[in-house]
C-alpha cells in the first residue's frame, strides 16, 4: 500500500491506475483504523480484522491523506474523468474528502 500511496504523492501527474490503487489503499487504511465498511464483490469478501492484526496502518495515515489530495488535484486523470460525469462527480469527491477527514481525525 505504501508503494501506491508514494507513487501518487510523488507524481507530477497522477494517472488513472495510480489514482485507483492509491484510493483503494486509503480505503483499506480507513477501514482498518476507523472500522468503515466498504462494499466489496462477493468474491472479494475479506475480513479486515485479520489485516488489522498483521499490519499497523496508522503509520500510513499521513501518506493516505496526502495521496487523496493528489488524486483530487488538477493534476489527476482520475479526477478529470470523474469530473466529466456532472451527475456523480460531487458525490465521488465528497466521499474521498470524508475519508480524508476521518483519517486526519483518527487517533490510531
Amino acid at each position: 500500500m505504501e508503494t501506491y500511496l508514494d507513487a501518487v504523492i510523488e507524481a507530477e501527474y497522477v494517472d488513472y491506475d495510480e489514482g485507483q490503487y492509491a484510493l483503494v489503499s486509503a480505503a483499506i487504511i480507513d477501514s482498518v483504523i476507523n472500522g468503515i465498511s466498504y462494499p466489496l464483490d462477493e468474491e472479494d469478501n475479506f475480513e479486515w480484522a485479520t489485516l488489522e492484526k498483521c499490519v499497523d496502518c496508522s503509520i500510513l495515515k499521513e501518506k493516505a491523506v496526502k495521496a487523496i489530495d493528489a488524486v483530487l488535484s488538477d493534476n489527476s486523470e482520475l479526477r478529470a474523468l470523474w469530473e466529466e460525469n456532472q451527475e456523480l462527480y460531487e458525490a465521488w469527491r465528497e466521499d474521498k474528502i470524508s475519508m480524508q477527514k476521518r483519517l486526519q481525525s483518527s487517533r490510531s
